[in-house]
């Protein structure tokens, strides 16, 4: 395996990679007619409901799928006592989750909310029942039937959502498609790790082991959760639900898909690096080539997006929607700043330092939280910027980091970052350019927004092809050319 990681690194960007492009396609558009159809307080229900389930999905799997996959080897009756342990977790959450939803509600004071909390609970029981055959094709490295699966649930979920908004079901619309496309996505996880239901065989030998493993990344789990609710949260206590759903929405649409795109080289960096983490040279290389991928790719996202919000909003949303555009500008910026943070503490997790990851999820927590806080003593939109501007801090801790361990030098993250900001800086250029030609014609309505993506999107490649072609080769001989071996000895179920 270890001789075909760099082939398997690039069909795992590939396949990975082109099924969310193609999902995050048509969530966009699904999300837009969705959106014209439920009111913003709609989407109150879901940020609340996140907050307080995602912290149960993260603490009931007690760290184990990391340990699962980081570790070299694991016996199959150790796998069956770890997955009946997460199933007994993965209940009581549950009903901690179904105790506590009515007093919840009254916080709120929104109708309606324990249900919908009771409801997003059940996806508890569902992470924590496929976890770890998820787990093993991962440990496998089976990121084609990973993104295949993932791609098909993302489709379900599209559809019912769709059928369900259409015949006015409200919140539920959102909350019912994301559970049953789960259950789906469950079976097939599954089936593919061959990982039939068993007999309970619950041996203390060797869960002890790993859970004396598991707490660490546990912790950085949970601090990486708490970290992500802590805006939502602070956002849902301090403003009202309209401008709570406001932000839900605006999350949607811009922050997403860096949490999409994040899952690509979450699922990819993490059991790489695991596997070659010994060999510092090529772990090096690696790391460096995955993180100028993630920059080119998701620079230009987020920049173009930002260039376009306003039109965006103006032409696809309705007037309820009218003030989100500003929340996605911020949101936008924030996105950048994280780009190459989101790749950063997956690969300090794979070379077997989940501590310094934890203090990182530490102090991103607290400074984002104080930035918010004190934000939000200024301005609703104080709250948006006081979090822009604190992400620098946890960002200089994560480079220290990288430096002493990866061994990767200040000047070749610097250069990693060159191809996006140059390719990104012409692109914004000739799309300034191309709203002058805009106004001088007197173009409007739909036609300006397709010119200006399309203009972005061309000028990005051209200049990226043009000036960095040299930087595209070397990802390909690297992770396809160098590391190239007999398909014989690729991982099997």
């Amino acid at each position: 395996m270890k001789n075909n990681i760099g082939k398997l690194v690039a069909l795992g960007l590939i396949w990975e990679g082109g099924t969310k492009t193609a999902v995050q396609i048509i969530s966009w558009v699904s999300t837009i007619y969705v959106a014209n159809l439920l009111s913003p307080e709609d989407y109150a229900y879901i940020l609340i409901s996140g907050i307080i389930c995602s912290p149960a999905m993260i603490l009931s799997n007690l760290g184990i799928p990391s340990v699962v996959i980081n570790r070299k080897e694991i016996k199959k009756e150790l796998l069956n006592s770890l997955y009946w342990l997460l199933l007994l977790t993965a209940s009581a959450a549950y009903a901690f989750i179904f105790l506590i939803s009515g007093y919840i509600e009254d916080f709120y004071q929104l109708p309606g909310l324990a249900d919908a909390i009771k409801i997003s609970g059940i996806m508890v029981l569902v992470s924590n029942v496929k976890a770890i055959p998820y787990s093993l094709l991962l440990k496998r490295l089976s990121f084609k039937y990973v993104a295949t699966t993932d791609m098909v649930s993302k489709f379900i979920q599209i559809i019912l959502s769709i059928v369900m908004a259409t015949y006015g079901m409200g919140y539920f619309s959102l909350l019912v498609p994301t559970i049953l496309s789960q259950v789906v996505l469950m079976y097939m996880h599954l089936v593919g790790a061959q990982f039939g239901l068993r007999v309970v065989t619950f041996g203390r030998e060797g869960v002890w082991g790993v859970l004396k493993t598991s707490y660490r990344y546990l912790l950085i789990g949970l601090s990486r959760n708490v970290n992500d609710a802590a805006p939502a949260f602070l956002v849902s206590i301090f403003l009202s639900a309209y401008q709570s759903g406001l932000f839900q929405m605006a999350y949607t649409i811009a922050a997403i898909p860096l949490v999409k795109i994040g899952e690509i080289f979450d699922r990819i960096a993490f059991p790489a690096i695991s596997s070659i983490k010994d060999e510092v040279e090529k772990r090096k290389i690696v790391y460096l080539s995955l993180h100028k991928a993630i920059l080119s790719i998701t620079a230009p996202m987020f920049l173009g997006l930002y260039l376009v919000s306003e039109d965006l909003v103006a032409l696809l949303l309705d007037d309820k929607w009218s003030g989100i555009a500003p929340i996605i500008k911020v949101l936008c910026l924030i996105s950048l700043l994280k780009l190459s943070m989101q790749l950063m503490p997956k690969i300090i997790e794979g070379i077997g330092k989940p501590t310094q990851s934890l203090v990182y999820q530490i102090i991103l927590g607290l400074t984002v939280v104080i930035g918010m806080l004190i934000g939000s003593n200024i301005s609703q939109m104080g709250l948006y910027f006081g979090w822009l501007l604190v992400l620098p801090i946890s960002y200089i801790y994560l480079l220290n980091v990288i430096k002493k361990f990866m061994g990767v030098t200040l000047r070749e993250t610097i250069l990693s970052f060159a191809p996006s900001v140059v390719s990104v800086s012409f692109m914004v250029f000739c799309v300034q350019m191309s709203s002058l030609v805009v106004d001088y014609y007197e173009i409007s309505g739909l036609l300006v927004l397709i010119i200006r993506i399309v203009v972005g999107v061309v000028s990005y490649l051209l200049i990226y092809l043009f000036l960095f072609k040299s930087d595209v080769m070397a990802l390909y001989v690297l992770l396809v050319k160098d590391f190239e071996g007999d398909n014989k000895h690729l991982p099997s179920k």
